[in-house]
């Protein structure tokens, strides 16, 4: 794996990327703190045994470190317009537009921010930028996502007010209840393999009227791509892939987990992205994220041919009408935004 220098890049990439296709801005910090994977005592809903949240842990560290890492990383930094889009929401719940009491300064009444499934650092460095007096944690399960988080946090100066660790959102036994003001998660909900734990979690560490900020995808083109060039692969229709983006993209699906964890739906709009998967030759890298894995087991499985020819010329043959000027720019992709209030 090419860690150092792609931590490196990574932290430029995100240094870089505009804030101003939508109205907010955010930061993040540098401490990594490893968390201790035991036994959750999560009340009603029973215990969670230490080997299933590791097997949980690995297999998202498989999914997002090393190389895919970084590519993530240039991916990740395009949703820019989707964090901004949070805090303008975010904006409106902390300065009373949901029946909190009115202040003159927003972020008065927001304290500790706790932003899960960060990524390489963001919305996190955005909220820190946006909320002068927050303190933020910035976290995710991938320890290469957090060394990631940390270098672009330690550049932006902002090691002061946020820290970076290894968190699984189905496991924030060590954050004490009731002490976070704000939780975002910005596109992770639909990573987790129990959604009501995970919002049950997120419940018990908000103080009472605490806030949820979250994203999911809606209609997302890519993954038609990405599914066309799997079946030219495996040479029959694939499977939904273990990391699957679209997972909540029928409504029904989160708003059921939420209002059954305790929480009720504030505001609730959709936005859109337009991503850039960079140039013709190597868009595939980015386009094939989601299923890696995938593609490296068979790959070594050594059953289907040339795997990574077979998946560049499938792929080149998938986004064919998207080119514009030598690189693959997708149709735009739907998100959802919801903010919710624990009760």
């Amino acid at each position: 794996h090419m860690r150092s220098t792609l931590c490196g890049t990574a932290a430029r990439a995100l240094a870089r990327a505009p804030l101003a296709r939508a109205s907010a801005a955010s930061t993040h910090r540098q401490q990594i703190i490893p968390v201790t994977m035991g036994g959750l005592n999560i009340g009603s809903r029973g215990r969670l045994p230490a080997a299933a949240a590791t097997a949980r842990q690995m297999s998202a560290k498989a999914q997002f470190d090393g190389e895919i890492a970084q590519i993530y990383g240039d991916f990740f930094s395009q949703l820019t317009p989707s964090w901004e889009a949070m805090l303008v929401a975010v904006d409106r719940v902390n300065a009373g537009g949901f029946g909190r009491p009115k202040s003159k300064k927003v972020d008065k009444h927001l304290q500790r921010v706790l932003d899960v499934a960060s990524g390489p650092g963001q919305p996190a460095m955005l909220i820190a930028q946006k909320y002068r007096s927050a303190v933020v944690e910035s976290t995710d399960v991938a320890p290469d996502m957090v060394s990631q988080a940390a270098v672009s946090v330690a550049a932006a100066g902002l090691g002061d007010r946020v820290t970076c660790s290894v968190l699984d959102m189905n496991d924030m036994s060590r954050i004490e209840p009731s002490s976070v003001d704000l939780v975002t998660v910005s596109f992770g909900l639909m990573f987790t393999d129990d959604l009501p734990l995970a919002l049950s979690q997120i419940h018990r560490v908000l103080k009472p009227n605490g806030v949820l900020a979250a994203t999911v995808w809606l209609e997302m083109p890519l993954m038609g791509a990405t599914m066309q060039t799997m079946t030219a692969v495996l040479g029959q229709a694939p499977p939904s892939p273990a990391i699957n983006p679209m997972e909540l993209a029928d409504r029904s699906k989160l708003d059921g987990p939420l209002k059954e964890s305790g929480f009720v739906l504030l505001d609730d709009t959709t936005g859109t992205i337009d991503f850039d998967m960079g140039p013709q030759e190597t868009a595939w890298r980015m386009g094939t994220l989601t299923v890696n894995a995938k593609l490296k087991e068979l790959d070594a499985a050594g059953t289907h041919g040339d795997v990574w020819a077979r998946v560049k010329a499938a792929y080149g043959d998938a986004t064919k009408n998207w080119i514009v000027d030598g690189r693959v720019k997708a149709p735009p992709s739907a998100y959802r935004l919801i903010v919710a209030k624990r009760r």
